[in-house]
C-alpha cells in the first residue's frame, strides 16, 4: 500500500460513525472515571513541626520532649488537588502557650491534641476537611527559663609594682551580663560583682579576665559570661621632694598673721615621662584663716593648682603654728 492508499484509509476511518462514536464513548469513560475516582475520599499523613513559645513574654524558653505532630486528613481528590498548598508546607507551627495554663515553672502535663487541631488546621488551611492528629493525647514537659540583663560592678584590687601606678580607671569590656534560669531566682539578683581579689605585682599595660562572684544561690542559673575582661594602664612613676612657701589666705580677717616654719617640705609623685614638664614652683601650698582662727591650735596646710598627673604624696609639717601680730 503506497502513501496516498494509506493516507486515503486514514480519513475514511477518522469520517466513519462508529470510529467516532467508539472515541466518544473512550472520552467520557474517561471523564465518569476522571470524576469517580477524584470524588473518592483518600487518607494523607503530614509531620508538621510544633514549636511552644510565649508571645508575650519572648525570654522564655521551653523546652519539648515532643514538637512533632502527624496530621492525617481524610478529603477527596479534588480536596487534595485544589489544596495542594498544604501538601507542600513545610514551616514550624508555632503554638502559644497562653492558649493553655502553664502556671509552673516548669512540669509536666497531658495535653489533648484536640487544644493544638484548630490552630494546625487554620495554619494548613484545611479547616473545612476531616482531621485527625497523631498521636491524640501529647505528653508536653516544659520548663520555663526566664532571662534578664544585669549591670556589673568591679569589685577587683589592682595593684602595681613599686615605681609603678595605674594610669586611668580600669576599663571594664563588659558592664553588664545576660543571666537565664527560674524567675524566683532572677527576682533576687540586681547586681552582679567581679571577684573580691587582689590582682598585684602590676607594671605593664594589660587586659585581666576577673570573673564573677557566683554564689551559691546562683547555681543553675546560665551566665551569658563569667569572666570580664578588664584593662588596666600604668605607667612609671618617679618621687620627688621640694621645699616650697606657705602662702596665708585671709577670709573676713583684717589681722596680720604668722605661720612658722613659713616653708613646708612636699614629696610628690609623678610619671617620668613629665618629670621635666612639671615645675614645682607653681604649686600652691596655703593655710586658710578665717573668723574663727584664735580658736585654732595650729593650721592645716592645704594645696591647689596641681597637675593632674602630680600626686601630692605628704606635707611636712602637715599643720602649723602661728602668731596674730598686733599693729
Amino acid at each position: 500500500m503506497d502513501n496516498n492508499s494509506f493516507a486515503s484509509f486514514f480519513k475514511n476511518i477518522l469520517k466513519s460513525n462508529k470510529f467516532r462514536a467508539v472515541c466518544s464513548c473512550l472520552f467520557f469513560s474517561f471523564i465518569l472515571w476522571l470524576f469517580i475516582s477524584f470524588s473518592d475520599y483518600r487518607q494523607h499523613d503530614f509531620e508538621v513541626p510544633v514549636q511552644f513559645e510565649n508571645t508575650t513574654k519572648p525570654d522564655e524558653i521551653y523546652n519539648v520532649s515532643d514538637s512533632i505532630i502527624t496530621v492525617r486528613v481524610k478529603a477527596t481528590g479534588f480536596d487534595f488537588f485544589f489544596k495542594s498548598g498544604f501538601n507542600s508546607k513545610k514551616e514550624v507551627f508555632h503554638f502559644d502557650v497562653n492558649n493553655i495554663s502553664l502556671n509552673k515553672s516548669k512540669g509536666e502535663t497531658k495535653l489533648s491534641s484536640n487544644v493544638l487541631k484548630p490552630y494546625i488546621t487554620k495554619f494548613l488551611g484545611v479547616e473545612d476537611l476531616s482531621v485527625t492528629l497523631i498521636p491524640d493525647t501529647i505528653i508536653l514537659k516544659w520548663q520555663k527559663k526566664y532571662s534578664k540583663i544585669v549591670p556589673v560592678v568591679n569589685n577587683t584590687k589592682f595593684e602595681c609594682k613599686t615605681s609603678f601606678r595605674i594610669e586611668k580607671e580600669p576599663q571594664m569590656f563588659i558592664d553588664e551580663v545576660r543571666i537565664e534560669g527560674e524567675k524566683r531566682v532572677l527576682d533576687k539578683i540586681d547586681t552582679l560583682y567581679t571577684k573580691d581579689i587582689v590582682v598585684s605585682n602590676i607594671d605593664k599595660n594589660h587586659i585581666s579576665l576577673i570573673p564573677i562572684e557566683i554564689k551559691q544561690q546562683y547555681k543553675g542559673l546560665y551566665f551569658q559570661n563569667t569572666n570580664i575582661p578588664i584593662k588596666i594602664e600604668v605607667e612609671q612613676i618617679t618621687e620627688n621632694i621640694v621645699e616650697l612657701p606657705v602662702n596665708i589666705v585671709k577670709e573676713g580677717i583684717d589681722e596680720n598673721i604668722k605661720v612658722f616654719p613659713s616653708k613646708v617640705k612636699v614629696k610628690y609623685r609623678l610619671p617620668i615621662k613629665d618629670f621635666k614638664s612639671i615645675n614645682p614652683e607653681s604649686f600652691f601650698f596655703y593655710v586658710l584663716c578665717g573668723e574663727d582662727v584664735v580658736n585654732k591650735n595650729k593650721l592645716r596646710v592645704k594645696y591647689s593648682n596641681i597637675p593632674d598627673n602630680v600626686e601630692i604624696i605628704d606635707i611636712s609639717p602637715a599643720k602649723l603654728n602661728y602668731l596674730i601680730l598686733n599693729e
